[in-house]
């Protein structure tokens, strides 16, 4: 951030817009920037960090910024913005925060995606009349797909033999 460009998005807040701006790149160039708003310069007490932000916080947070993007406006008080000034405010600590909230993880291993060719209690979805209604459904539903196909081959002695060969869908 330069004198530059908060100068160019106070310009547009006003109406004015550069030369060089044009529709299409208007929205990147003066409305990728929000404007936090410190109400008042006291620091905010007892800031802690952690998964369930007391009523308290959540109301000096309130008190003392306001942010002009969507999300402050959707939830009242907490938006990329004001945490960011509230870290160059030294108001919280980052390593702290990351520290305080909940990692969520899938239980057991790494799931293996199901190949065509996989067998067990999820055949039934392999099966040709879930496949074709699917196919119905959602024309473009096998692309990338795993397939295999069966072909007659002839060996140089002459003899037809029967091959499978593996394949991806591709249209």
């Amino acid at each position: 951030m330069d004198r530059s460009r908060a100068q160019r998005y106070l310009d547009s807040l006003s109406g004015k817009l550069p030369q060089d701006i044009s529709v299409r790149n208007v929205e990147l160039y003066c409305l990728s920037i929000h404007q936090v708003k410190l109400l008042h310069p006291e620091a905010i007490a007892n800031f802690v960090p952690s998964a369930r932000v007391a009523i308290e916080e959540i109301q000096a947070v309130r008190r003392k910024y306001a942010c002009d993007c969507a999300m402050f406006a959707q939830t009242g008080w907490q938006c990329s913005h004001v945490l960011a000034v509230m870290v160059l405010q030294k108001e919280i600590n980052v390593s702290r925060l990351l520290n305080a909230l909940p990692t969520r993880k899938a239980s057991g291993g790494q799931r293996k995606a199901k190949s065509c060719l996989a067998k067990g209690k999820d055949e039934h979805q392999f099966s040709v009349d879930v496949l074709t209604k699917r196919y119905l459904k959602q024309p473009m539903y096998p692309l990338h797909w795993q397939v295999m196909r069966d072909f007659d081959i002839r060996t140089k002695a002459g003899v037809s033999k029967r091959e499978s060969f593996r394949g991806t869908v591709v249209s």
